[in-house]
């Protein structure tokens, strides 16, 4: 069962590009086609690998790149992608930071043990 969810993985596409093009009437698809190297500022060559970006490939089609496909094909921001792009926000990684950082044990009436020379140490020396 787990080689054919894995050949699935390796066979989709990371974006929609060949989707949106095909979608096209034949005159529109020769035009588009021809005219998409000039528009996103690359060449043919590169963009027809980025067409064929699979979801296991470590490379990505830079943003802006990307958001000009959308604009030509008329999609909203981030549905040129198959698979949607998740992370956390940065306020869940701050309260994780927090979480760690806290004690275990929350005791109110414990107090701090500090050595003798606390303040002897703690003092900068001068300098002349």
């Amino acid at each position: 069962m787990k080689t054919n969810v894995q050949k699935t993985e390796e066979t989709l596409k990371k974006y929609r590009i060949e989707e949106c093009i095909d979608n096209l009437k034949r005159k529109e698809y020769k035009v588009i086609l021809k005219s998409i190297p000039g528009i996103i500022g690359k060449g043919m060559t590169t963009f027809y690998n980025y067409r064929d970006l699979r979801i296991t490939d470590r490379e990505d089609i830079p943003y802006k790149i990307a958001r000009k496909l959308e604009i030509l094909f008329g999609l909203e921001a981030g549905e040129l992608e198959n698979v949607k792009t998740v992370g956390k926000h940065y306020t869940q990684i701050l309260e994780e930071h927090r979480n760690q950082m806290l004690p275990l044990q929350n005791d109110s009436n414990r107090t701090i043990q500090r050595s003798p020379d606390y303040k002897k140490n703690r003092r900068r020396p001068r300098i002349n």
